[in-house]
């Protein structure tokens, strides 16, 4: 069996993205084949689509230009009532000339009279009848793309949520990607590594996703967090001032002038923030604590990097003096300058930890990540605390992770195809460059973690799952009853139950009531009056409820649940439900009705 550990992230990459492509690529070609759909067929029908769509848009533009001369008509039409009204008056103001004025009077109401009849009886009735041709075209353009979605309608509802992680799976020997974060995943995190997940009700897990790499687990979190910070609200007031003035001759006179008065007052407001964050956990150098920002290598050429390091290198030694002048050891330079001055984490605690992790190679593996701007270049914070790692990178804040089974569906079978394979690629490159920082240290590779068997929870499902599950349901089923419409409302979890193979869920529903408020701020005008002028502002006061939902898992893929939800219990709303990784969510009043795990299990094991 070949080596799995890879030595080199950023030079091993562009193999394992080739292999990636072609897994992605045989594994659509397969999702084709199974669906039985007729590619050729498919392909007529997007061609005649396309020509009709460039008939409709013929027409369209015949109608768009029958409109344009129905609208410079009807501007004639006016000006010339218009004009004929003006000169049949002017003989009343001004008697010279009187027959001339009703002549022309006449010529202009008779030219617009014309006109009028002109544009009813035929401009008009190009108008109608090229929208009516508009109308009959875009009824043919739907029927075929309706045609050409019928014809990919099994591979469309063929797609999965898991389709990337599994191919990732495929392609990383030592990555091993989870269908969901189940409570022996979390519990590995929490028992063995400390892992935080106590839920916070100012932050909602929005999405996950997990599994281990050589037996160390990871999460990847889209987070969501709230915070009030002072918001400036901004008022102005009109008043009138008495200024002296000077005219041109010097003489001195006072003038009354209105002038408007801003004034500004701050008050606190809340604030939201999502972040994407992967969280890997590692027993190597378990004491060592240390923080790194991005720096800017690679916006730099090689000259400008190394001018960079030679500047930046005096204050490194300057700080490991310090430290040693004050009988610390924790920080000395490695040797390394270039590693050193952009990679930083000058603040780590175990100096003896940190080179076991950097050795020469785990340095220049770093470098050759943070030095060369593609894909990404130094895009990424790292943060060490122990036993956990965390990656924030730039490219996952703007990167989708969570694609919604809707964008993989398409009427044309090679923008599908197309499509599937850029998602898919943009993915594994994403998600590999956030892996790659924590790749780059041959010792986390090669120091295996020893998972937990049993769980520490009494549920069936985490608590971080409750929490994303509860966020793909209509936030108006959570709403609290006393907030203000507009706010956010923030779901955490609270607690939760099994009834059978059913969590029965409490979330802290938070959100804020608001109330008008005005303060009246003293502003100075030019006169040196004082006015008070009122500054309009919202505070929040914090409202919370008890919200429940249901979660059931049942192991299957979109396609076989979409196949038995006419099977569906009574009791489960339909249209309320979301379904998403065999999971199966639903807004509850309270509890769920009795039997429903049980009529679940039988549908769902058959």
């Amino acid at each position: 069996m070949a080596d799995p550990i890879i030595y080199h992230p950023k030079k091993e990459y562009p193999k394992y993205k080739g292999i990636l492509h072609e897994h992605a690529r045989e594994y659509f070609d397969n999702l084709v084949k199974e669906s039985k759909i007729d590619e050729e067929g498919n392909r007529l029908h997007v061609k005649q689509y396309n020509t009709q769509l460039n008939i409709q848009r013929s027409a369209e533009k015949r109608l768009s230009g029958a409109r344009t001369g129905l609208t410079f008509a009807i501007i004639g039409i006016v000006f010339l009532f218009l004009a004929a009204f003006i000169c049949f008056f002017v003989p009343f103001i001004k008697i010279e000339n009187l027959w001339w004025f009703f002549l022309i009077s006449l010529a202009l109401l008779t030219g617009a009279i014309v006109l009028l009849v002109f544009t009813i009886v035929s401009i008009g009735k190009k108008v109608k009848s090229s929208r009516d041709v508009v109308d009959k075209e875009k009824k043919k353009s739907q029927e075929l793309l309706n045609i050409c979605y019928k014809d990919l309608e099994t591979l469309n509802n063929s797609f999965d949520y898991l389709i990337p992680t599994r191919l990732m799976d495929d392609v990383i020997d030592i990555l091993k990607m989870d269908d969901y974060l189940d409570n022996i995943r979390l519990t590995d995190l929490v028992q063995n590594y400390k892992f935080e997940a106590i839920p916070d009700i100012n932050g909602t897990t929005l999405n996950v996703l997990s599994g281990e790499m050589l037996n160390n687990p990871f999460v990847l979190i889209d987070s969501r967090s709230r915070f009030m910070a002072p918001r400036m609200y901004t008022g102005r007031l009109v008043v009138t001032v008495r200024v002296r003035r000077t005219d041109s001759k010097g003489r001195s006179y006072y003038s009354t002038e209105t002038q408007t008065l801003v004034a500004t007052s701050y008050h606190p407001a809340p604030n939201y923030v999502d972040k994407t964050s992967l969280y890997y956990a590692n027993e190597a150098a378990p004491n060592l604590i240390f923080s790194r920002n991005p720096s800017k290598a690679s916006s730099m050429d090689a000259k400008g990097q190394e001018k960079y390091v030679r500047n930046h290198m005096k204050d490194i030694l300057k700080q490991s003096e310090t430290a040693l002048k004050k009988g610390k050891s924790n920080f000395t330079p490695t040797g390394n300058d270039a590693f050193d001055v952009f990679f930083g984490a000058n603040n780590r605690t175990n100096e003896i930890e940190f080179r076991l992790l950097y050795t020469a190679l785990a340095q220049q593996n770093t470098l050759d990540l943070i030095c060369d701007p593609s894909p990404f270049g130094d895009d990424f914070t790292f943060k060490k605390n122990k036993k956990i790692n965390i990656i924030s990178s730039s490219h996952s804040q703007r990167f989708n992770y969570f694609w919604s089974l809707d964008n993989y569906r398409d009427y044309d079978i090679d923008h599908s195809r197309e499509k599937f394979l850029t998602y898919v690629d943009d993915y594994f490159e994403a998600l590999y460059f956030d892996f790659a920082p924590l790749l780059s240290i041959p010792l986390y590779q090669m120091h295996k973690g020893h998972p937990v068997k049993e769980s520490l929870y009494n549920y069936n499902y985490s608590m971080i799952e409750h929490e994303v599950m509860a966020n793909k349901l209509d936030v108006s089923n959570f709403r609290v009853s006393t907030a203000a419409l507009t706010e956010r409302t923030m779901l955490s979890y609270k607690k939760a139950k099994k009834v059978g193979n059913i969590d029965v869920v409490t979330l802290n529903a938070s959100s804020y009531e608001t109330f008008p408020e005005v303060d009246m701020v003293p502003c100075t005008a030019r006169d040196g009056s004082v006015h008070l002028v009122p500054v309009h502002w919202t505070r929040y006061e914090e409202v919370n409820e008890d919200k429940y939902f249901a979660l059931y898992h049942a192991n299957i893929s979109k396609a076989d649940f979409v196949s038995k939800l006419a099977n569906l219990p009574t009791a489960i709303p339909i249209d309320k439900m979301h379904f998403e990784r065999g999971f199966i969510a639903f807004p509850l009043e309270k509890d769920v009705a009795p039997g429903l795990s049980e009529k679940l299990d039988n549908l769902f094991t058959k």
